[in-house]
């Protein structure tokens, strides 16, 4: 009996320490955190409105101490609101307060450090105001937050984080509408942000070094991702942060999978790394290489962004090893950004000395460094004989930085002056950007008009090269030369294959005002390309070679060795004899590895040449070769992708993505598409097969193309696109295919002219197609 009682005593004891320590490991895996700044506004709201997450937004009547403007105006929402606003945001997006002058919300700074500004826009309908009209600009005392901003085209609310440091005790967010507009807002959160969160370094990425600064930086969370996980909601984040999936941004999801385990596992090492840099939500679920022990290790996992290319990024990978080895140092990564190598053999048992343990890591990318409107994100595994041949990534967060003017959206300052490169007039600045497009279409007649010298034999096309660096083994100050070989007094080199020009290093240096900035005209993976004048006033384009990558070096000198052998007037037709030419004439067969567009430029007649060799390979006829995967994201085959064998059919791959890519007059990869269409060649692909393919056809052409001539286009642009390379056609194919659809729409359009003129036509006659053109396609 006294033992009974006793363990009735003792039972709600042992209740209480479950529940302190249930209590104790949620605040372990969750951690609280008690912002000592926290403003809450639902804007235009005539009562406090309360979130789902126990957020509550005060009214303009509690808030009205905090602005300062002559005249406003409420507005309530009175019709059904856009499906895409997220449930727990609902209630903040259906009110919102319109400025016709300049108003300022001053905030008091209790503690000084970073704060979120946070900023929630809808254009919600209203017989007053049109808020799709709107244009204003938002600004901090320090930097631009939105420059012009306007909502015309969004149908969905505009979600704005920033993260500002403040070094006093106000804090002061202004709108400034533009010239006869006016501004609006529908939520503004002011709060602070943990100490911890965002440190003052980072590794910078090229040159690879140590960054500092960040702490005089404003920054703008441009994505949030949990990896391989679902979309986290203020709800589940202590910090009230939006965590998005990462299936839109998997540039090549068949090659990856998911993984996931319980959140309750989630390690945290130490003070530096807690639930405030992520919940345990991000680091239980991840994405890896699939079938990963029949993998070749230069496979890489690849995410893409889209970005703003006059800002540098911060770029945070949050990475926890829940691949459930079982053993330490076991899994190696490769980190790489903009096909940078940012961590190259990253052991995470040493960084975190446990399994399913949280870690990240910080990077920052600079703006030169964003070519292409876009930041690759990729991870891969290692060649250590040790480790396994996969790799992981949990999440990863892009925080545009604050530039040279202070500002997260666009070169003007809180001043109003421009800060970039042409700041005496807008003007000039739009005619740079129209010249560099320009320029893409004519560097080809630059470069024939550099190097068509008299003594040349007709059709030999070389660009003008310059590395930036000297190394032992080469000189940059021009081509030795030995005893054996002659020059004459113009340059010119006589060998047995004829007379050649040669370009000192001091002739192109002042050919292009010492490299000057001002007379670039592009950029590519090796370097820049200038804009030159020779002595005798003729134009040049010359290209000089990065010195800070190794990689891009060795390509160089592959380019300028594969352009001194190859002899073709289509090198350097989109019936693409050229290609045609380097899988079959040449004394090598060549695959080029990087046909895309970009690099099939036009000369003065628009004839089309094929350029950029840097990547081309020789690959023997029906050979395969192993290799590291390069080229371009979009066009690049998904075969060669997995197994890293490259074949002449890749390139047969990306060239039917080019056929689509004129055909559509669309990007190859445009994120702000829906997900079933931000891949053109799968896009295209499925459009085919289910009889639509007009309905993606750019509009301006769809009209006249002859159906038949259409029929055998997009049959030959599809076979191209095969999944496995013996099923895609020979180039010498494609070019018949080509060349048949050609002849098709010139029948086409001799009929149509001849019925314009209300003339009897033989259709039989007009519509018959000669093929004794293609009989001798390699003598053209």
């Amino acid at each position: 009996m006294g033992v009974e009682n006793k363990g009735t005593r003792l039972k709600p004891t042992f209740i209480l320490f479950l529940v302190i320590l249930h209590l104790f490991l949620s605040t372990l895996t969750k951690c609280s955190f008690t912002p000592h700044v926290n403003y809450l506004l639902d804007c235009g709201s005539s009562h406090p409105t309360q979130l789902t997450d126990g957020r509550t937004f005060k009214s303009d009547r509690e808030t009205i101490s905090l602005l300062a403007t002559d005249e406003d105006v409420q507005i309530s929402l009175h019709s059904n609101i856009s499906p895409f606003v997220p449930s727990s945001f609902l209630p903040l997006y259906q009110t919102a307060r319109v400025f016709q002058e300049e108003p300022t919300y001053s905030f008091y700074i209790s503690k000084t450090g970073r704060l979120w500004v946070r900023l929630y826009f809808f254009p919600l309908s209203n017989p007053s105001y049109n808020l799709t009209s709107a244009v204003f600009s938002v600004q901090t005392t320090h930097h631009v937050l939105l420059h012009e901003f306007s909502a015309r085209n969004n149908d969905s609310p505009v979600f704005k984080e920033y993260l500002v440091n403040i070094s006093d005790n106000s804090f002061s967010l202004k709108f400034k509408p533009k010239k006869n507009s006016f501004a609006f807002i529908n939520a503004i959160e002011v709060v602070s942000a943990p100490d911890t969160l965002i440190s003052d370094s980072a590794t910078a990425l090229s040159p690879l070094d140590k960054f500092k600064g960040l702490f005089n930086s404003a920054l703008e969370v441009s994505y949030r991702i949990n990896v391989g996980g679902p979309t986290i909601t203020p709800d589940d984040d202590t910090l009230a942060r939006t965590w998005e999936t990462d299936g839109s941004y998997n540039i090549f999801p068949q090659g990856s999978e998911t993984i996931s385990v319980s959140k309750q596992g989630i390690k945290y090492p130490h003070t530096r790394v807690t639930p405030l840099i992520a919940p345990n939500l991000v680091y239980a679920s991840a994405v890896h290489v699939k079938n990963a022990t029949a993998t070749r290790p230069n496979f890489n996992l690849s995410w893409m962004v889209s970005v703003d290319r006059s800002n540098s990024y911060l770029i945070r990978m949050h990475l926890c090893d829940i691949i459930l080895s079982k053993s330490l140092n076991h899994l190696y990564l490769n980190v790489y950004i903009n096909g940078i190598e940012g961590v190259s053999v990253l052991n995470l048992s040493s960084q975190t000395k446990a399994l399913a343990t949280a870690f990240y890591q910080d990077f920052v990318l600079n703006k030169r460094d964003i070519t292409n409107g876009s930041i690759l994100v990729q991870v891969g595994p290692t060649h250590l004989p040790q480790g396994t041949t996969d790799a992981i990534l949990n999440g990863f967060e892009v925080m545009k930085i604050s530039n040279i003017a202070d500002s997260l959206d666009g070169l003007y300052s809180v001043d109003g002056k421009y800060k970039g490169p042409c700041s005496t007039s807008m003007e000039i600045k739009i005619l740079a950007y129209v010249g560099l497009a320009l320029a893409v279409t004519t560097i080809m007649l630059l470069v024939i008009t550099c190097i068509r010298w008299k003594k040349r034999p007709q059709g030999v096309l070389l660009p003008i090269h310059s590395p930036i660096s000297c190394s032992r083994k080469s000189s940059c100050g021009g081509s030795t030369t030995s005893s054996s070989r002659k020059s004459n007094k113009h340059g010119h080199r006589v060998t047995p294959q004829g007379p050649k020009r040669f370009f000192p290093f001091g002739e192109m240096q002042q050919a292009t005002n010492n490299f000057d900035e001002n007379k670039v005209i592009g950029v590519g993976g090796f370097g820049k390309v200038y804009l030159g004048t020779l002595k005798d006033g003729t134009k040049v384009a010359i290209r000089r070679g990065s010195g800070n990558s190794e990689q891009g070096i060795n390509e160089f000198r592959t380019e300028l060795e594969m352009l001194s052998k190859l002899r073709h007037r289509h090198l350097v037709s989109l019936i693409a004899r050229g290609l045609y030419y380097l899988h079959t004439g040449a004394a090598q067969s060549i695959t080029h590895r990087d046909v895309k567009t970009t690099n099939i430029l036009l000369d003065e007649n628009y004839i089309a040449k094929v350029s950029d060799f840097g990547l081309s390979k020789v690959v023997p006829d029906e050979a395969q070769v192993s290799t590291a995967v390069k080229g371009s994201f979009g066009y690049l085959d998904p075969e060669y992708y997995r197994s890293q064998q490259l074949t002449q059919k890749s390139d047969i791959y990306s060239f039917g993505v080019v056929v689509f890519e004129v055909l559509c007059a669309r990007p190859v990869i445009c994120l702000t598409h829906p997900a079933e269409e931000i891949n053109l060649a799968e896009w295209a692909k499925k459009q085919h097969r289910r009889g639509v393919v007009n309905e993606i056809i750019d509009p301006r052409i769809v009209v006249t193309i002859n159906p038949q001539s259409l029929s055998v286009f997009v049959e030959i642009a599809e076979r191209c696109l095969a999944d496995r390379g013996v099923d895609r056609p020979s180039m010498g194919d494609v070019l018949w295919h080509l060349e048949y659809a050609l002849r098709l729409q010139e029948a086409a359009s001799r009929i149509d002219q001849v019925e314009d003129k209300d003339a009897s036509i033989d259709t039989n006659e007009d519509n018959s197609v000669s093929f004794s053109e293609i009989d001798n396609l390699e003598e053209r």
